[in-house]
């Protein structure tokens, strides 16, 4: 009786375990892949990327120092493909935090502008309430403060 239900015990944490083991798996692998084919076309736009990071679950960053260009990756879009972003010393580089009106606590957007004179300016979006976890915006704005202080450092 004591080894039937040793027996039970283990098929059932082996029948539980084991489909969650490979769900880990599978994500840990889809997401280096990801994360290859990002430095994959950061090479192939001519960028050596010196430091990147997963904003989210859908979205790249990576700076290339020497060539003074961000590099960026959502995964949201139709058809996601990296988007380059130079900037130069006389760039002016700010974090831009739009809250909600009905609570002041929760973020709708956080981006970095990075403006060159009067020229264009380019939006590089850390988060937005539309597509990413109401409950990341603070976190991502920290992350937004990081990665402006990254840009300036470079420049």
């Amino acid at each position: 009786m004591d080894q039937t239900s040793l027996y039970y015990g283990l098929l059932s944490v082996l029948l539980v375990g084991l489909p969650i083991a490979l769900l880990i798996y599978s994500s840990k692998a889809k997401r280096k892949k990801i994360i290859n084919e990002f430095l994959q076309e950061a090479k192939s736009a001519g960028l050596e990327v010196d430091s990147y990071e997963s904003l989210s679950t859908t979205r790249l960053i990576g700076i290339d120092t020497q060539n003074k260009a961000i590099i960026t990756k959502d995964l949201n879009d139709k058809t996601p493909k990296a988007s380059v972003y130079p900037f130069r010393k006389t760039d002016t580089i700010s974090v831009k935090e739009t809250k909600s009106t009905r609570d002041k606590s929760l973020y709708e957007k956080v981006s970095i502008h990075i403006k060159n004179g009067s020229q264009s300016s380019a939006e590089i979006v850390f988060y937005d309430i539309e597509t990413d976890d109401m409950f990341s915006g603070y976190q991502l704005a920290q992350k937004a403060l990081e990665w402006q202080s990254k840009i300036a450092s470079a420049v």
